[in-house]
């Protein structure tokens, strides 16, 4: 039978406290969709700092403040007052064990291209500050990253890490400009930034080099080249092992991965125009099954990263789900969903549940693009 609580303690007042960590200095701007605003400004030599909650005491609670007066983030403590009235009631299901409970991995951004172009155009210290401001006890305390494999929107130029023509044993398979001047040193910056925190890093790429396509372009919605599972496929599986084996051997090791992202959304669009590979339910499931899956357990580097399907719009989650997963041997190389938020529009956040309670042992990378901005996993 379930139990009925009903809550004497819903006023919470605010005390007083100190908070004397930098503060932010505000600049204001009107941006063409929305109110004016404001944001805090750093520069090499300081920087506004988020104040930790502490150890709370009974009765307390702490809350952070942001609103359009000014306050960024700013701490403040309450204490719990007993009120002699039942404005609300919680049903308490004592049957619900606590594994049901979510479970959230962390929080996280991007290092795109355009990511590492910004930040490495700052000196050495205001870049550190930036970086501290995400991923240090003064700042965000971000634990994940996402990078993307070879070139997306996000990047000056359209590149692979093989642009080789036919090259199908990736044996010219090489780090480009990118991945060492920009990706890899920040990923390290920011890994050093959390001060001993794990940082998980999740990878997706948006296409495989060109000429793996039946377009012979990045650019636009394409399959991989026929045969169906033939040497195109397992050419593209092998890539990708490439790129986690060479990444770990860098000091990079990747947590999570996924196939390629929005592989319908944009995949199925034939003139879209940046990269993009298409690749179905079906093709998921036996190019895991044929190609990926053992490629990851036979790696060193790779048996311990998370492979992650369908990296789409929540709208494709049970469809794509189902599907692929009925296969056993790719539901067991399969850790868990990537998610889009293109989609949001077409679905309801019920239906993530409902896949949750058909696939219990799977998590979610629910990934917001600007201006929502951080990765978050949930399982």
């Amino acid at each position: 039978m379930a139990l009925l609580l009903f809550i004497s303690f819903l006023a919470a007042v605010q005390i007083a406290h100190a908070q004397f960590l930098p503060p932010c200095i505000p600049k204001y701007y009107e941006p063409n969709y929305e109110e004016p605003s404001m944001v805090c400004v750093c520069n090499a030599t300081y920087c506004d700092e988020i104040a930790s909650p502490g150890v709370l005491g009974a009765h307390e609670a702490m809350g952070y403040k942001t609103n359009s007066a000014g306050k960024r983030l700013w701490r403040d403590a309450y204490l719990w007052e007993d009120v002699q009235r039942h404005d609300y009631v919680i049903t308490l299901d004592p049957t619900q064990k606590i594994s049901t409970a979510q479970e959230i991995f962390g929080f996280g951004g991007t290092f795109t291209d355009a990511t590492g172009i910004n930040l490495m155009s700052l000196n050495a210290y205001a870049r550190q500050q930036l970086i501290d401001t995400y991923f240090s006890v003064k700042g965000s305390q971000y634990t994940m990253v996402k990078t993307v494999i070879g070139s997306n929107a996000f990047s000056a130029r359209v590149y692979s890490n093989n642009d080789n023509d036919g090259d199908l044993n990736m044996t010219k398979f090489a780090l480009t400009e990118e991945d060492i001047k920009y990706k890899i040193p920040l990923i390290k910056q920011a890994r050093a930034a959390t001060n001993g925190q794990t940082l998980a890093v999740v990878a997706s790429p948006y296409a495989p080099p060109a000429w793996m396509k039946v377009n012979g372009k990045a650019e636009g919605g394409s399959p991989l080249k026929n045969p169906y599972m033939g040497p195109y496929f397992k050419a593209y599986s092998d890539y990708l092992i490439k790129w986690v084996e060479h990444y770990h051997a860098q000091g990079v090791p990747i947590w999570g991965m996924t196939i390629g992202a929005r592989p319908y959304e944009t995949g199925s669009v034939k003139l879209f125009p940046t990269q993009t590979l298409q690749m179905n339910a079906t093709e998921q499931r036996d190019f895991i099954l044929s190609y990926l899956g053992i490629a990851m357990q036979r790696s060193a580097a790779a048996k311990n990263t998370k492979l992650m399907i369908v990296d789409d719009g929540r709208e494709l989650l049970q469809e794509w789900g189902n599907s692929i997963l009925s296969d056993g041997m790719v539901n067991m190389y399969t850790s868990g969903f990537a998610v889009q938020q293109y989609g949001d529009d077409y679905s309801a956040p019920i239906d993530t549940w409902v896949v949750h309670t058909q696939h219990r042992d799977k998590f979610f990378c629910i990934q917001r693009q600007p201006p929502a901005g951080p990765t978050t996993i949930r399982a």
